[in-house]
C-alpha cells in the first residue's frame, strides 16, 4: 500500500497505462495513479504491507476554465503492526476532466521530508489517465 498511489513499477496486473512504467526517477517517474492512498505527491513515505486510513479533499477554485484548485491530503499507517505514524501534505493543482492533473505541494508533514531542500521537482505530481473510456464501456450480453 501507498499513500501517493500505484506508480508503474507497483501497477503489477497492468490495468493502467502509464509512459516509462519502470522508471523511478525523472518526469515519468512522477506519474502516479488516483488510487489507494491518494496523496497528491511522489514521496514514498508511507509506504506499509499493514494498514492504512487516508482523506483526500479537492476544492475547485472559482477562477475561469475551472481546472484550479487546491487540495489537502491526510493519513496514517502501520510501519510494523504495532506503532502508528500519521502524514498530510497541502498544494495546488490543476485538472483538465479525469484525464490529466499535475499537483504543485507546498506544504508536507516534517516526517515527508523538507518540499523544498533538495529538487523541488521531483515532488510535482502528475496522473494521465488514457483508458478513462474503456472502463465504462459495457460489453453486451454480460450482467
Amino acid at each position: 500500500l501507498s499513500m501517493s498511489g500505484v506508480s508503474g513499477l507497483q501497477d503489477i496486473y497492468y490495468e493502467d497505462y502509464y509512459f516509462g512504467r519502470t522508471n523511478q526517477g525523472g518526469l515519468w517517474g512522477n506519474q502516479r495513479n488516483a488510487d489507494i492512498g491518494g496523496f497528491k505527491t511522489t514521496n514514498n513515505f508511507g509506504t506499509t504491507s499493514f494498514w492504512m486510513a487516508t482523506s483526500n479533499l479537492y476544492f475547485q477554485l472559482p477562477i475561469k476554465y475551472n481546472i484550479f484548485g487546491i487540495f489537502a491530503d491526510g493519513g496514517m499507517f502501520s510501519k510494523d503492526g504495532k506503532s502508528t505514524v500519521t502524514a498530510f501534505n497541502t498544494g495546488l493543482g490543476i485538472r483538465f476532466g479525469k484525464i490529466f492533473g499535475l499537483y504543485l505541494p507546498l506544504y508536507q508533514s516534517a516526517n515527508m521530508g523538507n518540499l523544498f531542500s533538495s529538487n523541488y521537482a521531483r515532488n510535482i505530481r502528475f496522473t494521465l489517465k488514457l483508458n478513462v473510456v474503456n472502463k465504462g464501456l459495457k460489453i453486451s450480453g454480460l450482467n
